[in-house]
């Protein structure tokens, strides 16, 4: 298990087999890259800042979903999250 103070880092696995990691790169980033195991960019996940009040007394969340190059079965998993809306860049 990897931890870090400030970043947000995320292992995914598939069964037995990690084929992704969610990572930001900062203190208050409010984006998350996912790279696959060859380092290339899966999506990218971006949260809407909706106000202090919102965001301490609200559970839910809402953003926007980058799909890049991903597979069939990361882009369901992704899509599971129900929340999210994607967006597929042309």
């Amino acid at each position: 298990m990897r931890w870090h103070l400030w970043r947000r880092i995320y292992d995914l696995y598939l069964g037995n087999r990690q084929f992704a990691v969610v990572e930001n790169k900062g203190f208050w980033n409010w984006t998350f890259s996912l790279v696959d195991e060859d380092d290339k960019l899966l999506a990218q996940i971006d949260r809407n800042w909706r106000g202090t009040g919102f965001e301490m007394l609200a559970s839910m969340l809402s953003g926007l979903v980058m799909m890049y190059k991903a597979t069939s079965l990361l882009t369901y998993r992704l899509l599971y999250l129900g929340m999210w809306v994607p967006t597929f860049p042309s």
